[in-house]
């Protein structure tokens, strides 16, 4: 599945747990850390090209980011940012053609008093 490939681009890019470890998880958080990443697939699309064929698959995901310092949490989302964007990579069991950033949006957490900060990244794949 697309969505075990980006975990493992994630677990994978040392930038990114350099900050966070193995704190990566997907939709919900087991327990709440002082930093953790949460990311899940909002939607895929399937195309056909004019003549019938399969076209190249596009998945969007949401990444975020909670912590309980913006400083924290606004930095590691500039180095998911600069470590993903752009990328290619057929290494699990998906062709990643290409990782490309789309709107960010940041927001404190009353509940849980942390900070989020949401990126959603696209994923063209075959």
């Amino acid at each position: 599945m697309i969505d075990q490939a980006f975990y493992k681009i994630l677990i994978n890019t040392e930038a990114i747990t350099n900050v966070v470890g193995t704190q990566i998880h997907a939709m919900v958080a087991p327990s709440q850390a002082d930093l953790y990443i949460t990311y899940q697939e909002i939607y895929s699309r399937r195309s056909k090209n004019i003549d019938n064929s399969s076209a190249q698959k596009r998945s969007e995901f949401q990444v975020d980011i909670f912590g309980n310092r913006l400083s924290t949490v606004s930095s590691l989302a500039q180095i998911l940012i600069e470590a993903l964007d752009g990328i290619n990579n057929a290494d699990y069991g998906y062709n990643i053609q290409l990782i490309s950033v789309g709107e960010e949006r940041s927001e404190f957490e009353s509940e849980t008093k942390l900070y989020r900060k949401s990126i959603d990244f696209t994923l063209f794949y075959d």
